[in-house]
C-alpha cells in the first residue's frame, strides 16, 4: 500500500488582470530578503509568485514548517520528489525550450556550491533574457538560455 500524497499541486488557470504588478512586487520583497528556508525559498517564491498572479495556492503553509535546508529535502522526498525540478515540473507545465518561458515564469539552473557539489537554484524569468533568483550564497543573475528548464506559471491562452 502506498502512502498518500503530501502535497498534490492544484490546477492552476490564466494569469489575472493586474498581475504584473503584484508579481514584481512579490519578487522584489523576497530578492530583499535573504534565503529563509520555507518563507522565501526555491519552492516558496515560485508558489507566492503563482498566487498573486492567478489567485492559485499551490503550496499550502502547512508544508511551509521547515527552516532548513534539511527540512526541505525531507519534505520534496515525503512529497515523492529528489529535487526541486521534480516539484515544479508537477505544481506548473514544464515548457518545451527555455525560450519558451515568458516574463515571471520559473526556471532551474545549475551551481556549484561552495564545496563544489553541483545544486540547483530556481530562478524567475525577468525581461525575457535573463533570471533572477537567490541562492545560499546570495543573488543568482543568470540567462534565460542558460537555464535547465523553465515552467509556465499560469496557463497559457489557447490559440
Amino acid at each position: 500500500m502506498t502512502s498518500p500524497a503530501i502535497w498534490t499541486p492544484k490546477p492552476i488557470g490564466p494569469r489575472l488582470p493586474g498581475w504584473e504588478n503584484k508579481a514584481l512586487a512579490v519578487l522584489n520583497q523576497h530578492m530583499a530578503e535573504p534565503l529563509t528556508w520555507g518563507v522565501s525559498d526555491c519552492l516558496s517564491v515560485p508558489a507566492d509568485l503563482c498566487f498573486a498572479m492567478t489567485g492559485v495556492s499551490i503550496l499550502p503553509r502547512h508544508l511551509r514548517r521547515y527552516r532548513t535546508e534539511a527540512g526541505a529535502w525531507r519534505l520534496l522526498v515525503r512529497a515523492g520528489f529528489s529535487d526541486v525540478e521534480e516539484a515544479l515540473n508537477a505544481a506548473f507545465p514544464r515548457l518545451e525550450g527555455v525560450a519558451m518561458a515568458r516574463r515571471f515564469d520559473a526556471g532551474v539552473v545549475e551551481r556549484k556550491d561552495p564545496s563544489g557539489r553541483t545544486v540547483l537554484a530556481t530562478v524567475i524569468i525577468t525581461n525575457g533574457a535573463q533570471a533572477v533568483g537567490r541562492d545560499a550564497e546570495g543573488p543568482v543573475l543568470v540567462s534565460q538560455l542558460s537555464l535547465r528548464a523553465a515552467f509556465a506559471i499560469g496557463a497559457r491562452a489557447q490559440r
